[in-house]
Order: C-alpha cells, then structure tokens, then sequence
C-alpha cells in the first residue's frame, strides 16, 4: 500500500517505480507501452524522505526506449549512482509509466506518471521476474479531487475511492482497488446486471435501404461524404465506426432529407413489400407524407430531436398528432404511448403532463426520444451515439431495444464510438475515414485493431 508521511513540503508519497524499458538494467528487454491516468502528481521534489521503509516497495512500470539511452539518462542525472540511500534525479522519456505497489507486474496498479515527469529514486529492489525495479518519492498537494462520471473504466482507472448513487440516495462506497465494472454496476442497479451485450442472429434478413454514391459537401464545398456506397438489411444491426467528423452524422441526414445530395448520389427506400422509392429531394416533412417508416434519432437530443420547454406527451405529439382528429382536439394516443414509454422504459419523471423534458437526465431524455421513433414501428431505424453520456444500465436498456427491433426485421443503423460496443452489438461494421468507407467487416469476426487501422488509413 501507499505509504504517506506528513511533512512540511507536503505530503511525500513513498512508491516504488517500475520503469521497465527506462529504468531496469540493460540486459533486460523492452516491454509493450502501456498507458494509465495519474491517481497522485509526481514530479521532482525538494526533498525526500530516504529513512524509514516500512510498508514494503511500490511502483511504476512503461515500456518503449532503448536501453543504452536510458542508462545515459540514469547516469546523466545521478548524483552519486542509484542506491538504498542516494537520491538519482530520472526523468521519464517514454509516453507514461504506471506506478504499482510493489515490484512486480501482478502487483496493483496506483497511479501513474507521463513523459516529462522528474522523480528522485531513493533505491532499488529485484523483482520476482529478475527485473531492476526503483523506489520513487513524489508529492501530492493534499488536494481532493472529485469526479462525477458515468464510464466505469475511468471511475477504476483514476479515483482510490466511489460512491454510488442511485435515484438520488446515496447507496454506498467501495474501495477502487476492490472494485470492478460489474459490482458498481450491481450497486448503481440495485441488483446483479449482466454487462454482456446479446447479438443474435436474424437469418430472416432483406435489403431495406441502398446508399449508392453517396457524396456530400459542406456549406464550404468541402466534400464530408465522397462517393458512399453500401446496403443496410432488415434483421440486422449495422454500425457505423469512424473519428469524430469522419461523416457519421452527414450519412444520417441526408438518409433523413436534411442534406443537400451532390450529382450521382443515390438513397433507395425499399418498403416491407419490395417497393422501391427513391429518397433524393426529399425533406423530412416529405418522407413523413410519403408514409415511409423511418425513424432517426440525432445526435442533438434539443437541437433536433424534442424541445426542451415541452412535456413528454407534447414531445410525443410531436411524431404522431397526425394519427388523431389534431393536436388540440384528441391527445389520448399521444398520453396513452407516452405512459407506456414512461412504465415499459422505466423513465423517471415527476408527472408527464407538467414537466418539461428539458428537467429531466439525460438518460430519461434518451429513452423517450428512442422510445418515441421505435414507437412508429419503423422499417429502418437510425441512431446516432445513443448512449452517449448516458449510465451503463440505461446504455444496455437501449442495446436491448435495438436488439429487439433488429429480431422484428427492421434494419437498424448504429453510429457509436465506443470500438468494443460496436463489436459485441453489430452484425455489420461499416468504417468511414475521411468521409470515404474503407471497409465493411464482419462483427463477430473483425477486431477492434483492425476496425481501428481502418479508421485512421483508407484501405487499412
């Protein structure tokens, strides 16, 4: 464990640093980079505490470097040479470092340190694995840092301590270094959830909708999509991979009729009974008259999903008044599909009539939004980032309806970012790099490194 000592700089935080590949001896070869976020600020200090080891070693470990130059920086900035008492000035070359408890790669992780940082080693130990290991002295400024996220492997990598709350009670707290994705998860829940995303497959799958040369420019005449082409099926889950701006939300809405197509491009709607229409020059308002069953959900939950000053059923009016006499002369089915969302999604709401959505998480947001345009049985369903900073068991409640509208045979098309959602979701994979596609893989057989070369190299 940590050892701390009070002292009038500070407080000095005693570790033992495992710099494999920047400190370790250079018979020793270099290891694979690893990265981690600082729990503790280390960095080089005034003054060290070289008495006193109680609490046994602790550490630091990175890879990458050559072992002749790191020497030459271990010498370079040694005082008298590395020992039990005298205190060598390292700084760290490589990307980062993480700091373990002891000196070993089994030990547990307790921090971290980045390139640039400058600590005073204070001595040396060899671990289980004949590795040199260093004992390290940092400071920390005794701040506390509080951090209110809903990304679990964040939450483990950078906190000692979480709290759990849930519908506003506080639940409990937990040690991170006792804790894990799955028994958060079953205390933010309130029971035991299982984190695997279930995919099966619908073999009953026809072609819903054909995107052929596909091509889109800005208000700049920058081209966002160039020369897009592929086929989405009812009866699967198509993802959408790609870095931010890479035309993920262009693709959606010129599919929706809020773009501008450029000559050659062409969006073919096919109806449950083969039908084909095709959607070039439509607007929303058109696709709507047209009777054609597509739904989209935005990126923009505000800006073009709901309106923020109006309740659930106004927002819910929004998509289907025209099934009644008007807006201000029948709201039953508006009301009546609004508390079926509210009970079926576990929405949480003070009261439907009064309260505007704009007061509620944004995870209630997103079940009504994604509530409503599953609610007009769509034949294509589009989603962009729909569980974007939303909780992990809301996250998996959305999964599940997706999952539940792909079985239907609809065709749903899933913008995410999140590389290992995509792999356990989707049956298809479509990578976009620089507005261009640079492949279409196989969910349950690709990869996240190769999804991840394709999105930052054409072709990769």
């Amino acid at each position: 464990m940590n050892r701390i000592k009070t002292k009038s700089t500070g407080i000095v935080l005693r570790i033992t640093a495992v710099l494999t590949a920047i400190l370790f001896c250079a018979a020793v070869p270099a290891q694979t980079a690893l990265t981690g976020h600082a729990t503790n600020s280390l960095g080089s200090q005034g003054s060290v505490n070289n008495g006193d080891s109680e609490g046994g070693n602790e550490g630091a470990e990175d890879a990458g470097g050559d072992d002749a130059e790191l020497n030459e920086i271990i010498n370079e900035n040694s005082e008298e040479g590395i020992n039990g008492t005298t205190v060598a000035k390292i700084k760290i070359i490589a990307a980062s470092a993480r700091v373990r408890s002891e000196a070993s790669t089994n030990s547990s992780v307790v921090g971290s340190l980045s390139s640039g940082d400058v600590m005073d080693v204070t001595g040396e130990t060899t671990g289980s694995e004949g590795k040199i290991w260093y004992q390290i002295t940092g400071e920390k400024d005794g701040k506390a840092i509080i951090i209110i996220t809903h990304k679990l492997h964040e939450v483990l990598a950078v906190s000692d301590r979480v709290a759990v709350l849930r519908k506003g009670e506080y639940i409990g707290d937990t040690d991170t270094a006792t804790a894990s994705q799955q028994s958060l998860t079953d205390m933010m829940v309130g029971r035991a959830v299982s984190l695997n995303i279930d995919r099966p497959l619908n073999e009953n799958q026809t072609e819903r909708l054909k995107v052929e040369h596909l091509t889109v420019k800005n208000k700049e005449g920058v081209k966002m999509l160039d020369d897009v082409t592929f086929t989405a099926m009812g009866g699967e889950i198509l993802g959408i991979a790609g870095i931010a701006g890479s035309g993920q939300k262009e693709l959606l809405e010129s599919i929706s009729g809020l773009q501008k197509l450029e000559a050659g491009s062409k969006i073919t709607y096919i109806e449950p009974d083969g039908t084909e229409c095709l959607l070039n020059g439509m607007d929303p308002l058109d696709i709507i008259r047209k009777g054609l069953l597509l739904s989209f959900v935005p990126e923009d939950r505000f800006g073009m999903g709901l309106v923020g000053g109006m309740n659930i059923i106004q927002n819910i009016m929004l998509r289907t008044y025209r099934r009644g006499k008007g807006p201000l002369t029948d709201r039953k089915f508006p009301r009546d599909l609004s508390q079926k969302i509210v009970d079926d999604l576990e929405v949480v709401t003070p009261d439907i009539n009064r309260t505007p959505i704009r007061r509620l998480s944004g995870g209630n947001v997103q079940k009504v939004l994604v509530g409503r345009e599953i609610a007009q049985n769509p034949a294509v369903l589009m989603t962009a980032y729909a569980v974007r900073g939303l909780d992990i068991n809301t996250s998996y409640v959305i999964y599940n309806l997706l999952t539940e509208q792909k079985m239907k045979g609809v065709s749903v098309i899933y913008v995410g970012e999140d590389l290992d959602v995509l792999l356990e979701l989707c049956d298809r994979i479509l990578v976009l790099c620089g507005g261009k596609v640079s492949g279409i893989v196989d969910g349950r057989k690709t990869t996240k490194d190769a999804v991840g070369l394709m999105m930052t190299k054409i072709g990769g």
